[in-house]
């Protein structure tokens, strides 16, 4: 198990427990005595054989527990320990709770084993997922503070990458670390940027699922009086693998960048905003664009002050592009030899393009469920309905307009129960539970 201390003095313990079947998910809390608080037990589907297990836990800045760990999809389809996340209230009840899957997927995963919160309130998810069959792809999430997904990227050995992710940090410069296995044999450390992307790799994503799960009240017994021995450890030195297919190369930037941010100023413009401390030979920035955080297209040219050591401001403006959330930017300076350098990449999430959902009713006697939400794009909208076991029960698709819609769901062949309502609009995914 994991165990980790709370703010009232107490701790916070997760791993696996026997319940319904050979390993289920569980957590206990206790006060600062030891003594049990509560204890639960987390399941996908009580009514099939699966392995679930949390593998790293956190109290977040507001008092909620966070869970990485690693649960069953579907054994029956050869789907085990998918990664997923966890958030609990202070009392063990769920807030919200998510599965990932690679992207094309795997038939194996092996889960997120660790967690940390971010300065933004967000969270930091790292673990090992599906790679021919073995469990080796390094695995990198960050969401917000309710597990919206941000970025994702996934690093497998094809083309020199890392391989099985173990543990992760956030750095003091807000980029990220990790470690974990690497192919056959070894260790593996790598550092990305501050949006998980690492030079001269190409990195997968990962898929979003959402699962039901059903928590279980526990009653562990207190033990004291735990017999202890020594236990007496062999260090042996191995040689260090520091081979990278990406060169290194360490020299002084021709400009000092000390900010680089991005902000909505209308309805329709993002501004972008940088300063530097010093420039030598600075001929121009070129101002760079992207929807993955991968693929950059110019859409602008700043020129810049050449030499100088005093602070300059710089300015760009650029337009939003229909049904697009999230923005990537960054500057290649440009030299008057013709040398060029990249800033580190910059995000803007545009919330506004998105769309909410206003009312969901559910009618059995005419057995539809009638939706209102609002867009503010036309777009491609569709609906998915999943059972407690995370089956899919239902799923169409609908092109809606820009602004108030009413789209009404002819559910004739379904039995009552519990549902989860999955709204997908290509780039922003809500879900409700509904009871049918």
């Amino acid at each position: 198990m994991v165990v980790k201390q709370t703010a009232d003095g107490g701790f916070i313990l997760t791993g696996t427990t026997i319940g319904s079947h050979a390993a289920d998910a569980y957590v206990i809390r206790t006060d600062p005595s030891g003594n049990v608080i509560w204890a639960k037990s987390y399941e996908h589907d009580a009514s099939e054989f699966r392995f679930s297990l949390g593998l790293d836990i956190i109290e977040s800045s507001i008092g909620d527990f966070i869970i990485a760990g690693s649960m069953d999809k579907d054994q029956s389809l050869t789907q085990y320990n998918y990664p997923y996340i966890l958030k609990l209230n202070s009392n063990g009840n769920i807030l919200n709770a998510k599965f990932y899957d690679s992207a094309p997927a795997q038939p194996f995963q092996s889960g997120f084993s660790s967690v940390e919160e971010t300065p933004d309130g967000g969270f930091f998810f790292t673990g090992m997922g599906g790679y021919s069959n073995f469990g080796m792809l390094a695995q990198l999430l960050k969401t917000d503070s309710d597990f919206n997904m941000q970025w994702s990227r996934a690093y497998s050995n094809d083309g020199g990458a890392t391989i099985g992710s173990r543990s992760g940090r956030l750095t003091s410069d807000g980029c990220y670390v990790y470690t974990g296995k690497k192919v056959n044999t070894g260790t593996v450390l790598m550092k990305t940027d501050n949006l998980g992307l690492v030079p001269c790799k190409n990195p997968g994503t990962l898929l979003e699922l959402l699962p039901s799960v059903l928590e279980v009240d526990r009653f562990p017994l207190t033990l004291t009086g735990i017999n202890s021995n020594n236990v007496v450890f062999n260090t042996q030195v191995f040689l260090a693998d520091t081979t990278t297919l990406c060169p290194v190369t360490i020299a002084i930037l021709p400009v000092e960048l000390l900010s680089f941010a991005a902000k909505e100023i209308s309805g329709n413009l993002i501004q972008l905003d940088w300063k530097t401390a010093s420039e030598t030979n600075n001929d121009y920035f070129i101002v760079e664009k992207s929807t993955d955080g991968m693929n950059f297209t110019p859409i602008g040219l700043v020129k810049g002050s050449g030499n100088s050591t005093i602070n300059h401001n710089y300015s760009f403006l650029d337009k939003k592009n229909e049904g697009i959330q999230l923005y990537y930017y960054r500057l290649q300076q440009v030299d008057y030899d013709g040398t060029r350098n990249f800033s580190p990449t910059i995000s803007f999430h545009d919330h506004s393009a998105g769309f909410r959902l206003i009312s969901l009713v559910a009618d059995y006697p005419s057995q539809s469920i009638n939706i209102h939400f609002d867009t503010n794009t036309s777009k491609n909208i569709t609906f998915t309905l999943t059972d407690i076991t995370g089956r899919a029960c239902y799923q169409n698709s609908s092109d809606s307009q820009k602004g108030l819609q009413k789209i009404n769901l002819d559910v004739n062949d379904l039995s009552k129960g519990i549902y989860i309502l999955s709204i997908f609009d290509g780039q922003q995914l809500l879900s409700n539970k509904i009871l049918y």
